[in-house]
């Protein structure tokens, strides 16, 4: 965490290291695109090829002085040229007025999303540009992983700062940026003319679109497939990707979460990085891929290779859960030097090869087979249990390694001394002074068969809270065999002060109460077996809830593996939420109102949904068999209800066995009113589908009121935000109520009908849709702010291209806050200095009418602001009497004609500065077509209306 705050602090300080520039450029200059100090210049062919394009302009003395260094600003405003970047946002920089020419492109930078400011709120747009703050600016934009091996490369790496050095590496691997010469890469040397220009020509000849899915649903056709030319992210949970070819990288990003993404007949044919994903999964579906790498920094990830689908390579460089079903396969799997030590990961399925390079790790193969694991040499000390009924055909240990479980390995290689078995291999071939089954390096016995070590019976595991807290002085009494609730206590074990308990029992499975004060009973299960020592028999411990909560509580049986647990019901606002594994929490304000506070992923549960604040309406609670098989009627999914601080449930359900095909189990519903439970609704009922199980039955207690409008607190149930004086009708037709409910207006005494206009104190009384139930709701007036500043977007100056009419947004700011969009208010009042330029109308839309600049004064609640604003309209071109000569008119005095040859768009000159007349002649030209733009404080003009020279013979 320490490195990724550093890292980000270090892109905002160089993302604030743009700004400057009316044109990357001082004045007027030569013709040809190849002066004196460009010819033989290393970036010669790039720099002419911008000056063609009018992209770069040159100095007065006809130089563009390729090896000068380049301000922030400058190098923003190129940026922002190079890729687009139009819109803006609003932006406050101490040091960066709302006339300075660059606030428009600091604006734009600030939207695309690269740009902050510093700490204390500067920007410092005329400072340099180093070259390592310009390679992390650049692979921010471009969405490219670090690479900071790559840059090791450099003769100068230790130079390089940690938050650049992995930029400059990516860079560099893409050949977009190179070293000098002498190897070196010089991170503080200052970025030229020239190496920008290079930088950024190489980037857009290279640039790959990307195409992000930021929203949950699903994408792709029914049937066929489309492709993708590009990068794909997937940014946001719950994203479904079906029948795609994606021709370029693919990031599930770490903005996913905890949550799932589905890959359906995918293909991607170049990398895949996994850096978000949750302990339910991320599953490849019938898809294809090359190379995965997974790095999930905050916790470990769960990915699903099922149906036809074939990963080539897995790399992990976090904790994971690998799982390849039915024909699914995944190839080759590497345990990443990067793992962190006392990583787990775990595999279920058919694998190739694993090969184990992280040190001090735990491997656990609970089902399938691997044909090859090797442990390289170096990754010591880790711990590889080989599952009852799982197989390794060949493995090979270059490093001391511990073998637990009861597993079958065909043939070992040991080539170290220092590793143990639990179980012996079929075969063992050790190397040269290598006793296997020894736990030391200085050798052991000579036998050349590993020995089993000695067998304790029993297991042992930890117990923690639901937010992984351990449970100490936590009774567990152990009754053999599954489900056994009442029989005979064979043992009986208490956790210490980490949560861990132990317990020796002869082998097979045994059933843990777990027993505390404060704690509801939940149970364990525990295998003891004959051929490996179970130390991961644990369980989470599930507290009472609290005095005012509702707890639902649900466990099932061995299969199904995972059951889900759902809650829907009402918000305070009128609407409905949804916890789940996708959506765990709802909160409001802040406050947590509904959350599933334990997911259970390994079977048995318990998994546990809390109501932390009841609202008024109907809760509905199903189960899904998120496994899928076998059927739900076989998962022996028993339910206890909670209500306050009780160990004893309200209420219990228990599904009925069978063999039906419907994965949704909908138990109950749960009614409340005037903030207490009204009833419960048993229902009981399975279900094929999830709107079906999800739709409630009930929902006619609902006495919520929302308003688009007012401010609506459905804590304290006050309407706020009402202006004086509001007629009663205008008022009640911004309030809506649910469907079938109603409401009424009263006066303070709640029995009045109120007349006229509404006033501080009044009622609202909502009434449900049943007639059950009322909810009275006070009306609280607003007061009209005293304005201490406007400000407007977007910042200044206003410009205009053409006569289209523009919108201004004005702020108004007062002590306690800003009122946020005034540009429609009647108490506004706008003027313009000269008319002639813009027209304005009461609402703040301008008009220009020609080119030219003026003022507007903005006047509200007695403040005034004044507001620049140019019009710069496309010039006219005309041809003088005089041959071959041209005319050009319409121009803001002072501003810059360049003149441009029509057929090829090539820069030809500039022109400056206008007359006081806007115009300007033209000397003589060459026959052919010409247009020309005009500047003006940084802005160009459309192009004017082309002309045809052709009087010269």
């Amino acid at each position: 965490m320490k490195r990724m705050k550093f890292l980000s602090r270090a892109i905002i300080l160089v993302l604030c290291v743009i700004m400057i520039m009316p044109s990357f450029a001082l004045g007027a200059t030569n013709t040809s695109s190849t002066t004196s100090d460009m010819k033989g210049h290393w970036a010669e062919k790039e720099m002419a090829k911008w000056i063609d394009k009018g992209a770069v302009s040159g100095y007065s003395d006809g130089t563009y002085r390729p090896d000068h260094s380049i301000s922030r600003a400058e190098f923003f405003t190129l940026v922002n040229r190079s890729f687009n970047y139009t819109q803006e946002v609003p932006v406050t920089f101490k040091d960066l007025s709302a006339t300075h020419w660059a606030s428009i492109e600091v604006a734009r930078a600030k939207a695309a999303g690269y740009v902050a400011g510093y700490e204390d709120g500067t920007i410092h747009p005329d400072m340099q540009i180093s070259r390592e703050e310009a390679a992390v600016v650049l692979r921010t934009i471009l969405k490219l992983n670090e690479d900071a091996d790559r840059a090791s490369s450099f003769k100068d790496a230790v130079r390089l700062a940690a938050w650049s050095k992995g930029s400059i590496g990516v860079l560099a691997a893409n050949g977009y940026l190179a070293g000098y010469e002498d190897g070196t890469f010089k991170p503080d040397n200052s970025m030229t003319r020239a190496e920008v220009i290079v930088l950024l020509d190489r980037v857009l000849t290279k640039k790959v679109a990307t195409t992000t899915f930021d929203q949950k649903g699903t994408f792709g056709p029914e049937t066929g497939s489309t492709a993708i030319k590009g990068n794909v992210v997937i940014s946001a949970p719950g994203v479904t990707l079906k029948n795609t070819i994606i021709e370029g990288d693919l990031l599930l990003a770490e903005s996913i979460g905890e949550g799932d993404v589905f890959l359906k007949n995918v293909t991607v044919k170049g990398a895949t990085t996994v850096n978000g994903g949750g302990s339910h999964s991320i599953h490849f579906e019938d898809s294809m891929l090359l190379t995965v790498i997974v790095n999930k920094v905050d916790g470990s990830i769960r990915i699903v290779a099922e149906g036809s689908t074939s990963v080539q390579q897995i790399t992990l460089q976090s904790s994971a859960l690998l799982e390849a079903r039915g024909t699914g396969t995944i190839a080759d799997v590497i345990l990443s030097s990067l793992l962190p030590s006392s990583a787990e990961v775990s595999l279920a399925g058919q694998f190739n090869t694993l090969s184990v390079q992280a040190t001090s790790i735990r491997v656990n193969l609970s089902e399938g087979s691997i044909q090859q694991l090797t442990v390289a040499q170096g990754a010591a000390n880790s711990t590889l249990q080989v599952g009852a009924g799982a197989s390794i055909a060949q493995l090979i240990l270059n490093a001391a390694t511990s073998i637990t479980g009861s597993g079958t390995i065909d043939h070992a290689t040991v080539n170290t001394n220092g590793s143990t078995f639990e179980r012996t291999p079929t075969s063992v071939t050790n190397g040269d002074g290598v006793t296997a089954g020894s736990s030391s390096n200085s050798g052991g016995s000579s036998d050349d068969s590993p020995t089993v070590s000695d067998r304790v019976y029993g297991f042992e595991g930890r117990i923690v809270d639901v937010n992984n807290q351990p449970v100490s002085g936590m009774t567990i009494y152990f009754r053999r065999g599954l489900g056994n609730t009442d029989g005979e206590v064979a043992a009986t074990a208490i956790t210490d002060s980490n949560g861990h308990y132990s317990v020796r029992l002869s082998p097979g499975i045994y059933f843990g109460q777990l027993s505390k004060e404060g704690f509801i009973t939940t149970y364990l299960v525990g295998v003891s077996a004959e051929n490996v020592y179970n130390r991961s028999e644990n369980e989470t411990a599930i507290r009472v809830a609290a005095a005012n909560e509702v707890r639902v509580v649900l466990t099932w049986g061995e299969r199904p593996f995972d059951l889900d647990s759902h809650l829907v019901g009402p918000t305070p606002n009128g609407t409905t939420f949804h916890t789940w594994y996708g959506g765990r929490t709802y909160t409001v304000s802040g406050i947590v109102y509904d959350d599933l506070d334990h997911d259970d992923v390994t079977s048995y549960g318990p998994e546990t949904t809390t109501i932390r604040r009841l609202v008024d309406g109907s809760y509905r609670f199903y189960v899904h068999n998120y496994s899928g098989t076998p059927s739900m009627q076989m998962s022996g999914a028993h339910i206890e209800v909670f209500v306050g601080s009780t160990i004893v449930p309200a209420k219990t359900y228990d599904i009925a066995a069978g063999t039906g095909t419907e994965r949704y189990w909908t138990v109950f519903e749960l009614n409340v009113l005037n903030g207490s439970i009204d009833s419960f609704t048993d229902i009981n009922h399975l279900y094929a589908n999830e709107n079906d199980a999800q739709r409630l039955e009930n929902a006619l207690h609902n006495t919520t009121i929302t308003s688009t409008v007012y401010g609506i607190n459905q804590n304290s149930f006050e309407i706020s935000g009402v202006a004086a004086n509001t007629p009663v009708l205008s008022f009640k037709s911004r309030l809506t109520v649910s469907q079938g409910a109603s409401f009424e207006v009263y006066e303070s005494n709640g029995i009045t009908p109120r007349a006229g206009v509404v006033l501080n104190g009044d009622k609202v009384i909502v009434t449900s849709a049943d007639g059950q139930l009322k909810r009275t709701y006070t009306v609280v007036l607003t007061t009209i702010p005293t304005v201490t500043s406007l400000t407007y977007s977007p910042v200044g100056p206003i410009a205009f291209y053409t006569t289209a009419p523009s919108g201004v947004t004005v702020f108004a700011n007062y002590s306690n806050g800003t009122v946020t969009d005034v540009t429609y208010s009647s108490g506004i009042t706008y003027n313009s200095s000269n008319t002639n330029i813009v027209s304005i109308g009461q609402n703040g839309v301008m008009t220009a009418a020609a080119s030219g600049t003026t003022v507007v004064s903005v006047v509200y609640g007695g403040v005034t602001k004044e507001i620049p604003v140019i019009v710069i309209f496309a010039p006219t071109l005309t041809s003088s009497s005089a041959a071959n000569t041209l005319q050009a008119s319409g121009l803001i005095v002072g501003a810059e004609v360049r003149l441009y040859n029509a057929t090829t768009d090539a820069f030809i000159t500039t022109y400056y500065p206008a007359m006081q007349g806007g115009t300007i002649s033209i000397p003589a030209q060459a026959n052919g077509n010409y247009y020309i733009t005009q500047t003006f404080q940084g802005l160009v003009s459309q192009k004017s209306n082309p002309i045809t020279l052709s009087s010269i013979q």
